[in-house]
Parts: structure tokens; sequence; C-alpha cells
């Protein structure tokens, strides 16, 4: 890498420990972290100009420009807050040109950043389920599971479908790079069906017909029927059964004395609000991060524990640093970028 790169390199570094430290001090990314680097990748992308011409610098816009449309579709999916989106989008900034351009994906590979972020996430959710299983000594309510499993098997034949499809797809276009680096396929699947079953509203039955139909047309293209289809199988299976109990930890009990802006209260506790007579209480909670609560809310909150219908612990949904994975995604993703090249 040349010294323009290098010093990209550096800022992502200090960048990435900085968000993963004000996300789990504070619950968020601040802007006023984000904006200096953001000018830093603008000044950094005009000398890239400068000095390598507009065939780099077309390169580095439509990464940006990928990012930013992922950014888009998991803000209003509310899966990831609108910080991570802008760090996101900051990091692709930053991110040096050689490295993704030895993907032999070109301007797009920053896709498998975001990939490996949701991996690294699914990681840690399932080691912090175990252990918060053990500490509370609990098992996951299987009759929970139970009622989850009636949706199980549709999802799970389209979660198949959409990545023998996918699979596919990246492989007839890409097959050197994934046949050498088959954990990046792995990671995309992996976060193809974290993503496909955060959809609530997504209907399943218009979207399996048309995965199979480019699953089939691939597969015929390729003339390939190997074995990558059952580690589908199973990977799907393994991903969405955990996803189940992971689902069982995702809360915690705390005082609401303690409550701050920026948590995101449960279903189960924003019910308890509908007979109170405090103005300013949070509406029904869909738990995702649009249902973050506000100062004022947070102040309703605190009155409302004192009011008849009150009470002195609330539940809320567990806070997952997620600026972590997409630093730790962007890491890997360089570190693979520097041995390619």
């Amino acid at each position: 890498m040349n010294s323009l790169s290098v010093l990209k390199v550096v800022f992502i570094i200090i960048l990435c420990i900085g968000s993963s430290y004000t996300d789990i001090k504070f619950g968020y990314v601040k802007n006023l972290y984000l904006l200096p680097f953001s000018l830093l990748g603008i000044v950094l992308l005009v000398l890239q100009f400068l000095l390598f011409g507009a065939e780099t610098l077309l390169d580095s816009v439509i990464s940006i420009l990928t990012s930013l449309i992922i950014s888009v579709i998991l803000y209003i999916a509310h899966i990831w807050a609108a910080g991570d989106c802008k760090f996101l989008i900051v990091l692709s900034l930053l991110t040096p040109v050689e490295l993704y351009s030895k993907f032999n994906f070109l301007n797009f590979s920053i896709i498998f950043a975001i990939a490996l972020a949701f991996a690294y996430s699914y990681i840690f959710l399932i080691f912090d389920s175990i252990y918060c299983g053990i500490k509370q000594k609990k098992i996951a309510d299987k009759a929970k599971i139970k009622s989850g499993m009636k949706s199980f098997a549709l999802n799970y034949i389209t979660s198949v479908c959409c990545i023998i499809a996918i699979d596919n797809i990246l492989l007839y276009f890409f097959a050197e790079f994934f046949i050498h680096y088959i954990f990046v396929l792995l990671a995309i699947n992996i976060s193809f069906v974290i993503l496909l079953n955060s959809l609530k509203h997504l209907n399943k039955r218009i979207l399996l017909p048309i995965a199979l139909v480019l699953a089939i047309i691939f597969m015929c293209l390729r003339q390939s029927f190997g074995t990558i289809y059952f580690v589908n199988f199973g990977l799907v299976f393994i991903v969405m059964l955990m996803k189940l109990f992971i689902s069982e930890y995702n809360y915690e009990y705390i005082n609401t004395s303690d409550v701050k802006a920026g948590m995101i209260i449960s279903t189960e506790t924003s019910m308890l609000f509908l007979n109170s007579r405090v103005k300013g209480l949070p509406d029904m909670s869909h738990e995702n991060v649009s249902d973050r609560i506000s100062e004022s809310e947070c102040e309703s909150i605190h009155r409302w524990e004192k009011s008849k219908y009150g009470s002195k612990t609330v539940k809320i949904v567990r806070k997952i640093p997620f600026a972590i994975f997409i630093s730790l995604g962007i890491v890997t993703y360089i570190i693979v970028g520097v041995m390619l090249n």
C-alpha cells in the first residue's frame, strides 16, 4: 500500500476504537466524533484523485454509494441505528482503494465487511446467551420456542432457497475469489439469514418462488450441484434455531429510576403504560432501534414509577454495541485485503 492508504488505515483504526468506546459508554456513536473523520475522508479522496486519477476515485465513490444504500436499507428495516449506519459510511470513505480492487469484486467489496460484522455479532450473541442462561439458571422457554416453530418451516425453506440463489450468483461471477475464501461466503450466508428473519413484514410466500427460480437458473448456468447445498441446509437450520434461543435472553430487568434516554423498552413494559394517566409516556414498543426513548419520555417513565400503575422495575431490550462488530468486520476486511495485496 502507498503512504496515503497507510494513513487511511491508521485513521480507520482510531475511528473504530473511539466509536466502539462511545457506543459502549453512551449507547450510540456520537456525530461529534464521526464528523472530523468524515471531513478527513473527503480530503483524502481529493488527494487520491490528484495523485492517482479519476479511475480510483470512481471505485471509491461506488463503494461509498454501496455502503450508503445498504445503511439506508438496514436503517429502514430497524436493524441498525442511525449512528451505526453513519459509522459504516465514514469507514467506507476512508477505505483504501487497493483493498477492494484486489478482491476481484471491485468497488462493491465493502459488502464483505458488513457480512463479517453480522457474523461476529451473531457469534457474540450465541456465547452471551449461553452465559446469561447459566447465570440465570434458566433454559429457554420451550413454549415460546414451540410457538415460534410454527413459522419456522416456511422461513427455513425460503432462507435455504435464497442463499442457494445468492451463492450460485456469486460463484457464477466471482468463483475464483469465493473458492479461495469460502469463509467470506459463509459470512454472507449467515448475514442474509439473520437479515431475512429480522424483516417481519417481508412476505415469504412471494419471496420463495423468486428465490427458487433464481437458484435453479444459476445452478443450471454453473452446471454445479455440489455438497455446498447440503452445507447450506445445515447452516440455515443452525442459524435460525440459535436465533430462537438468543431471543429468550434479549432482555433484562432494571430499576425504573435507572432508565435512560436511548434505551428500548420491551413490548411487555410498554403495555403497562396504557392504563396510566402520566403524559408523555412512550407508545407501544416494537423493540427495534426506532423505539429508543427520548429524554422527555425518560422523565415521564420516572414519574410513572411513583404513579398508581407504576413499577419499581421495567423490562428493557439489552443493548448490543454494534459498532464493535462493524469495527471487527472492517479490520478483518483490511487484513484479508493486505494479504491478497
